[in-house]
């Protein structure tokens, strides 16, 4: 590829297993795009982990004569918000783009992202498919693609303002260390990770970047996102929702900004799969967000009605809300919305679930022949 761009790649690491790491760094290193700097923040690590990373990057620049590795050390634990922040500080490529420590990069991945970004100038950030895999070395992974056909990515039309609205209510499966950013795009809207929201900071990311851009999800497996059992605690869990939680006030109060706080509580539920609160509540809210949204038109009015009843009509018609479901359905206000939009929002549900099937299929083809 002439004139590459630069692609500058940033990781965080606190405390990874050497293992995994190496893995992961590997996979980097070895792109077959040639031109990145790969950027490496140690998190105050205990020794044997910085020591790693130390001996790892020598042992390259003596193997390889590479000198891409940038690696920079906190002198104190400050967490993966700011370690971003400072590894997107410290980037010079064009593009930047994300990794985990502890996940793998298909050979390509850089290439394919670079050459779709190069040719679709409109899209501001982009992800891409990823494998989920739950072993811990990639040999097996050639068997794993045979028997399972487990992903996580948006593969489903990614309409923007669907995808806006969607995030709006909770996060979606825009896998966060598969993203690549155009570095002006950053720049010009004054756009980092935010350093309040240390966990979950993935999804107020890019709730505040498809307000300024365009996202968008390419429709190949260029990733492998490592998962093993009991990744986070049930604490962890919570504290996890409670920072997504203030992401989705932020959006509700776009459209609600004098809500209450029990507004709130059930606004941060809305994408629950059981029903939170009373019907008559829960009911009030949904009038109070369509209403102001056609009033102010935050989001398109028929779009925005057309996922939130939509939404609701699946919510209610599962078994655990009977008979909560059942009053919802009955409902006049609710049971003349959800007539208007029942046909074409079941016709595109049922389109992205033949769209799902079809695409793994063939995913599970091509990969039989991947390359590290």
């Amino acid at each position: 590829m002439k004139n590459e761009p630069l692609v500058s790649i940033i990781m965080g690491v606190y405390n990874t297993k050497t293992e995994y790491l190496r893995i992961a760094m590997d996979s980097i290193l070895d792109q077959s795009y040639s031109n990145i700097e790969f950027i490496i923040v140690d998190d105050a690590s205990d020794d044997w982990c910085s020591k790693f990373l130390m001996d790892y990057r020598h042992e390259r620049k003596i193997k390889y004569e590479d000198n891409r590795i940038r690696l920079i050390r906190n002198t104190q634990n400050k967490g993966l918000t700011v370690t971003l922040n400072i590894a997107l500080q410290e980037a010079k490529g064009d593009y930047v783009a994300r990794m985990d420590a502890d996940d793998i990069c298909f050979k390509n991945r850089i290439k394919r992202q670079v050459l779709y970004m190069n040719s679709h100038e409109e899209i501001d950030v982009l992800a891409c498919v990823s494998f989920l895999y739950s072993g811990k070395d990639i040999v097996p992974l050639r068997e794993e693609f045979a028997r399972k056909s487990q992903f996580t990515g948006v593969y489903r039309e990614f309409a923007q303002e669907r995808i806006r609205i969607r995030l709006s209510f909770s996060n979606i499966e825009f896998a966060h260390p598969t993203v690549m950013f155009r570095k002006k795009f950053l720049e010009d809207n004054g756009i980092k990770y935010a350093e309040d929201i240390k966990i979950a900071q993935d999804y107020n990311m890019w709730v505040r970047c498809i307000e300024h851009g365009k996202l968008y999800c390419q429709q190949e497996v260029l990733f492998i996102s490592r998962i093993y059992g009991n990744r986070i605690s049930n604490i962890q869990q919570q504290e996890q929702r409670n920072f997504a939680d203030v992401t989705k006030i932020r959006c509700m109060t776009r459209l609600l900004p004098d809500s209450t706080e029990r507004q709130k509580e059930l606004y941060t539920h809305m994408r629950d799969v059981e029903i939170y609160g009373n019907v008559e509540e829960n009911i009030n809210l949904i009038r109070l967000l369509v209403s102001a949204n056609d009033r102010n038109q935050i989001y398109d009015p028929d779009t925005y009605k057309q996922e939130l009843f939509f939404w609701w009509l699946r919510k209610s018609l599962y078994k655990i809300n009977r008979p909560q479901g059942k009053k919802i359905l009955m409902d006049q206000y609710m049971f003349t919305n959800i007539i208007k939009i029942i046909l074409p929002q079941s016709w595109r549900y049922i389109k992205d679930i033949f769209y799902k099937h079809r695409m793994k299929r063939k995913w599970l083809i091509e990969m039989k022949g991947f390359e590290f």
